[in-house]
């Protein structure tokens, strides 16, 4: 038996004290182990390829923790009690044993409701049911067995929350009852306006253009810190800004389970972020059908006029509302593929936003456009005059009647006169004339806010998300998640058709134009409690115009203990019970036996 290889992956310390998985020997000749290694390490590498760059993924960051402790009546620990918990809406159950201190732990679960169930022989089984796990949280929940018989069965329908005390960190979870009831508000329908419900937040805010942040994505400072200190994830994957400034994709909020917001004494697997780290936790599928359709409106014929947005204009003629309409409507589906299996979620939304925009500006007056610029209270000097060097001009020269005097056609010089504001039309650019020409006229005789004119800004976003949820045991599953959203942006000018589209600036100052942008987040994680709990290779991308971010497969910080065994198929990881005899082995593949032609992996317990 030769010993091809012996590199080493390392392990996180996990409740199976799994400390260590080091890469020993196949189990068949060098040949044929050399074509397997060549094989698989292609499959790697065109799973890269594929794939693109990704980041590391955490289990907590996407699961939860559920652990406690059984005793008896005397409150003496009850070792060895099965103890199995069952996801109510998806059939999934997994099943472990209390250690010589009665304790039980159920690391990287996904989120969902539960119900526990401890037994052993000489005890009535102890049901628990309806226990929230919601994600990166450490829920306890202690059982009590009393003397019976086993066939008999105790259920607790509820009990008081106890305060947390399995972790240090502090945040706000937001769920799904206040996504649902609570006013998000704002502009758009965005998540990131709850966000302050969160201790030590300020109110979230919209930053940069409607171009460049397209989606209304929020900024919120927390305990003091600048906004780019925060670190902004779906289920786990980086969803940051190349330049931390913006969220990347936004999800619907009828799309969102859960937003996990840690403010402070982060855990371990949050640690590029000193001030918050937002988790969003997309819905996923039951064992139930179920489906949304929704729309929310709103219009201008509902809404007040604001105080400057009089009737009527300074001249008299009618001052329309600007027209203003908000449709946001959209559905999801989630249901299962396979029962107590495999599961999807899919939703799809559209916005037609419409935006009326009154706008109150300064335009030259009338007077000022023939030359007349008195009412500036400002002295007006001849260019053509004085030395080279600015010294020495005179002010512009009218008569007693108060027109400007003619300028010499060659030296452009007025004859002497009355100093005066007034600029002679022989003196006017016919360039700048061309362009006065496209600027509408004031409907007033005021200096600023002399004219009133109404705009729009349209936006029409379409944005869809599938998530696939695959559970190969009760202990291994692949999560898959592809978002995608289009913005398309359209900002009028101030001076649109109506002066024969000469443009202008944008509202305010802003920018006008149309734009286009397309954003694209997914990820494929596997995920395993076997060896290591909370393992997972992810595979992640995240694109947008002009930054296309595509990173190369990488392993996370705890060991992976999935592989890609061929292009078409995954091959999950095996492991000996640590209560046999033989050192526990783990394997790729069809268990090693004499002629066997999987990888073999023995760990260090």
């Amino acid at each position: 038996m030769k010993k091809l290889f012996g590199s080493s992956f390392l392990c996180m310390r996990s409740i199976n004290h799994c400390r260590s998985l080091n890469t020993e020997e196949f189990a068949t000749p060098a040949t044929a182990g050399l074509a397997k290694l060549w094989r698989l390490s292609m499959a790697v590498l065109l799973g890269a390829i594929l794939f693109g760059f990704s980041a590391p993924v955490m289990g907590q960051a996407v699961n939860a923790t559920l652990l406690g402790t059984v005793t008896d009546a005397s409150g003496a620990a009850v070792s060895n009690a099965k103890v199995t918990i069952t996801e109510t809406n998806t059939g999934i159950t997994h099943t472990s044993q209390t250690n010589d201190s009665g304790n039980y732990v159920f690391p990287d679960l996904p989120p969902g409701r539960y119900t526990i169930i401890a037994e052993q022989s000489g005890f009535k089984r102890e049901s628990r049911a309806g226990i929230d796990v919601i994600v990166n949280s450490t829920e306890r929940v202690d059982l009590v067995l009393q003397p019976g018989n086993i066939s008999e069965t105790i259920t607790v329908e509820a009990e008081t929350p106890i305060l947390q005390t399995e972790r240090a960190d502090v945040g706000e979870k937001i769920e799904l009852t206040q996504l649902e009831e609570l006013p998000i508000g704002g502009a758009v329908r965005n998540f990131q306006g709850l966000l302050a419900l969160a201790p030590g937040t300020v109110r979230p805010h919209r930053d940069h253009s409607e171009f460049f942040n397209a989606q209304d994505s929020l900024s919120t400072e927390v305990n003091g810190q600048s906004r780019e200190f925060n670190q902004l994830m779906i289920e786990g994957v980086s969803d940051d800004e190349r330049t931390g400034l913006l969220q990347i994709y936004i999800p619907p909020a009828e799309a969102i389970q859960t937003v996990d917001v840690s403010t402070s004494n982060y855990t371990a697997e949050f640690g590029r972020a000193a001030g918050a780290v937002t988790n969003v936790i997309l819905k996923s599928g039951t064992n139930r059908f179920h489906g949304s359709a929704y729309e929310y409106n709103r219009v201008s014929a509902l809404a007040a006029r604001s105080f400057f947005n009089r009737p009527f204009t300074a001249n008299g003629s009618p001052n329309p509302v600007a027209r203003t309409t908000y449709n946001y409507y959209g559905g999801s589906l989630a249901g299962p593929i396979i029962r107590n299996k495999t599961f999807f979620f899919v939703d799809v939304l559209h916005i037609s936003d419409i935006r009326g925009q009154f706008n109150f500006i300064a335009v030259p007056t009338d007077a000022f456009r023939s030359g007349d610029l008195s009412a500036g209270k400002s002295l007006i000097y001849n260019p053509f005059t004085g030395n080279p060097d600015g010294t020495g001009r005179t002010q512009f020269q009218c008569d007693g009647l108060g027109n400007p005097l003619p300028p010499d056609p060659i030296t452009h010089i007025q004859a002497a006169g009355t100093n005066c504001a007034k600029i002679p039309s022989q003196l006017f650019s016919p360039i700048a004339l061309k362009i006065l020409n496209l600027v509408p006229h004031a409907q007033s005789t005021a200096l600023s806010n002399n004219l009133s004119l109404n705009t729009q800004l349209r936006k029409n976003p379409t944005s869809f998300d599938v998530k696939i949820d695959h559970n190969w045991t009760n202990n291994d599953r692949l999560d898959f998640r592809f978002s995608r959203s289009v913005q398309n942006v359209v900002q009028s000018p101030l001076y649109g058709s109506a002066f024969s589209n000469s443009g202008g600036p944008g509202p305010g100052g802003a920018f006008m134009g149309t734009g286009v942008q397309h954003v694209q987040s997914g990820a494929i994680t596997p995920l395993s409690q076997r060896c290591a709990p909370g393992s997972a290779i992810t595979a992640t991308w995240h694109t947008r115009p002009t930054t296309a971010r595509m990173r190369l497969l990488s392993w996370a910080s705890k060991v992976p203990i999935w592989i890609m065994h061929s292009l078409a198929a995954w091959s999950p990881l095996t492991c000996r019970e640590a209560s046999e005899p033989t050192a526990p082995a783990c394997w790729w593949g069809t268990p090693p036996r004499s002629h066997g032609t999987a990888a073999r992996l023995t760990s260090t317990w």
